[in-house]
């Protein structure tokens, strides 16, 4: 069987096939100036193109990482940090000051709220605070465009301290919350801080436990 020929896109000349390299929309003569150099970026382009193209195959394929769906509702609704419901907020506070009693730490009066915050697990730094937004339809102009239909369904909003600042709401917050909240005496309090309390010590010692271990990792892999 003959050797397969081709006609040269450059010579314009009719070699043997062997001879010659991919060359634009055809082949051509390996000796002719340029045409080595082409093969290899139009290898190179194929590789890629196949790279890419079983990338995204397999990004297609990959299932996707299931995000539990109290970590999708505990969003700001207008910069969409994630957040801690308000109440377990306050919970968490009161197991870093637990913490800082067992690690010794010294208390600072004018630091206090930083070496809180300091303490409080890594995905507990950001207060969620809910509010009834009735008759105050104005604040849906200041909400992102795909949170607009739940706010305006509920009539609440479901912001970050920073948020709630930028919509002006902070002086109403405070005035909700004096209104629900119920005065305690101090005995009553001090009681309940009693009862709590060795509940507390357990969750702050298997948070500084787990901080550890986490730390201890890190530096393993010197990050």
């Amino acid at each position: 069987m003959p050797p397969k020929t081709v006609t040269c896109n450059i010579c314009n000349k009719e070699v043997m096939k062997s001879t010659t390299l991919a060359y634009k929309d055809g082949r051509a003569c390996r000796e002719h100036e340029g045409v080595e150099e082409n093969s290899k970026l139009l290898q190179q382009k194929q590789k890629e193109d196949l790279n890419r193209s079983i990338n995204k195959r397999y990004s297609k394929d990959k299932p996707k990482e299931y995000v539990s769906l109290e970590k999708r509702m505990n969003v700001c609704w207008k910069c969409g940090c994630e957040g801690t419901p308000l109440q377990e907020y306050y919970f968490q506070c009161s197991v870093a000051i637990e913490k800082m009693r067992i690690t010794g730490a010294n208390f600072n009066f004018f630091e206090f709220p930083q070496q809180i915050k300091s303490f409080l697990p890594k995905d507990c730094k950001v207060p969620l605070i809910i509010m009834s937004i009735e008759n105050r339809k104005d604040i849906l102009k200041k909400f992102r465009f795909k949170d607009e239909a739940m706010v305006q369904f509920s009539n609440m909003i479901q912001v970050c301290p920073t948020c709630l600042k930028v919509l002006g709401l902070e002086k109403q917050f405070e005035e909700d919350t004096k209104r629900r909240n119920v005065k305690l005496d101090f005995n009553t309090a001090f009681i309940l801080g009693t009862l709590l309390q060795p509940d507390l010590e357990k969750i702050a010692i298997d948070q500084l436990y787990e901080e550890s271990l986490e730390s201890q990792v890190k530096s393993s892999k010197g990050e």
